[in-house]
């Protein structure tokens, strides 16, 4: 199981946090090397259970690249199962944690 948190600097309020995830044009798609600018900067961190924080675009880039099929290292991967959700939200810091679940044979 892979299951990683990514925290990036939300808008005013947590439901205003999420609904902007949400409206991103282009959407967040981790397969999109190009468009990780656009949606992570210095302070955006992934958090992985099995290996520890991730921060910046270059290294949140650097860890997906890892683990997509593409990757050198991987030979085929399968996805039984995602689960998304919203964790948490802090208005002084404006930290929006997101979680996101796979559940994958490598």
């Amino acid at each position: 199981m892979l299951g990683f948190v990514l925290t990036a600097i939300p808008s005013l309020t947590g439901p205003e946090c999420v609904g902007s995830l949400l409206t991103l044009d282009p959407p967040i798609n981790l397969r999109a090397y190009d468009q990780y600018e656009n949606w992570f900067d210095t302070n955006s961190s992934m958090r992985l259970a099995q290996s520890g924080v991730y921060k910046g675009v270059n290294d949140i880039k650097e860890y997906v690249s890892f683990a997509f099929p593409g990757s050198p290292y991987i030979a085929s991967r399968g996805t039984f199962r995602t689960d998304s959700g919203f964790v948490s939200f802090d208005a002084e810091t404006r930290t929006c944690v997101v979680m996101t679940k796979v559940i994958t044979s490598l």
